[in-house]
């Protein structure tokens, strides 16, 4: 009987939540416009294990609360902002976008490759817009390893 039970305790154990992958380094994030950073708020840095998905996102987005204290950056029409990362690459980068005229938002729009938000200047009235970026890491399984969201304001310059 003794051998029996002894047989059954060999068992490889399975990986723990605890185990979950990580990153190594945080990745350090700027948004340019012609080749200079512009003034930015960081909303939030999440990074496992320190913490997850959904303690990751704010309970709201409030552009104009996001974007309080920050200077607009003059942006020329036709022009674009660029993501700048400084470490490993984000899986997904997406923003919302929130213009004065009608006090109106475009949610959550999926960037490209490039890195780049491409200003149009055709919602503005003002030409002022705030913007809410979320950059997001995740592993080959799909599962969240990261977040960091930046909000900022720009003034668009009409070209002649």
């Amino acid at each position: 009987m003794l051998l029996m039970m002894s047989g059954c305790q060999n068992q490889e154990e399975e990986p723990s939540e605890d185990d979950q992958e990580t990153m190594d380094k945080k990745p350090v994030v700027s948004i340019t416009y012609d080749g200079r950073e512009i003034e930015t708020n960081e909303i939030r840095s999440c990074f496992e294990p320190e913490c997850s998905k959904e303690s990751a996102e704010p309970d709201s987005i409030d552009h104009q609360e996001f974007t309080e204290g920050v200077n607009p950056t003059e942006v020329k029409d036709g022009e674009s902002i660029t993501i700048e990362v400084d470490g490993e690459e984000p899986s997904q980068i997406y923003y919302s976008q929130y213009f004065e005229r009608g006090q109106s938002t475009i949610e959550e729009t999926t960037l490209d490759k490039g890195n780049e938000i491409n200003i149009n200047g055709e919602n503005k009235e003002d030409g002022k817009e705030r913007y809410y970026v979320v950059l997001e890491w995740r592993n080959d399984n799909d599962e969240f390893l990261g977040s960091l969201s930046k909000a900022f304001s720009i003034e668009i310059e009409e070209t002649s």
